[in-house]
């Protein structure tokens, strides 16, 4: 047990280097899950403002059309990354949880983000999200989830991610009610080339 806690241990500070994370991301199927959420869930159209809240390293801008791109994250190496791979968009460091958005945007995204956060901090997010948007506008998040007969391989990555907070797909679109009430949820099992547990929740503005 503790030889696989230690290796875990090691996997998951291995992740905190850009390039680590962005070539498991491909091996385990990046493309084919962001080619699908932005086709499938994300709808955004050439021209949009949109906001990437926990961008990472940017890998989610090469599949989108022709738009206003903002990504934010906390953490300064994966945005120094991102401003290296993607000149012409704009990157910058930001704590979700105290960050005041001088910004309007009709699509706001966050992939990854709130199985890292506690309750409290998962209000703030989608606070600023709210504070952000235009209306008519929405926030689609995507978290690894857990959900009753998912396979068992998903159950194991869910349990094993770096977030500490991986939830239900309902528990994710409870804490979204409570700032967007409208919020609906999708679960995905499909959107990886490994058996994996998706909850999309998306949020609307009026």
């Amino acid at each position: 047990m503790r030889v696989g806690v230690g290796l875990l241990a090691r996997l998951h500070a291995s992740l905190n280097e850009p390039l680590a994370y962005a070539g498991l991301m491909r091996a385990l199927g990046a493309e084919k899950c962001l080619t699908r959420l932005v086709r499938e869930h994300f709808h955004i159209r050439p021209g949009d403002s949109v906001l990437d809240a926990g961008c990472g390293p940017g890998l989610l801008y090469p599949y989108l059309p022709s738009v206003a791109y903002l990504g934010l994250d906390i953490d300064a190496q994966s945005i120094a990354h991102a401003r290296t791979r993607h000149p012409a968009a704009r990157f910058e460091v930001c704590d979700l949880t105290q960050g005041v958005l001088l910004c309007r945007a009709d699509v706001a995204v966050a992939i990854g983000v709130l199985h890292h956060l506690s309750d409290p901090q998962v209000r703030a997010v989608l606070g600023l999200a709210e504070r952000t948007l235009r209306l008519g506008g929405r926030l689609v998040t995507v978290d690894p989830a857990f959900d009753s007969g998912q396979h068992r391989v998903a159950a194991l990555l869910a349990r094993a991610d770096r977030g500490r907070f991986v939830r239900s797909g309902q528990a994710y679109r409870e804490l979204a009610r409570a700032v967007f009430p409208n919020a609906a949820l999708t679960i995905r099992h499909d959107l990886l080339h490994v058996p994996y547990t998706h909850a999309i929740v998306t949020c609307r503005m009026g």
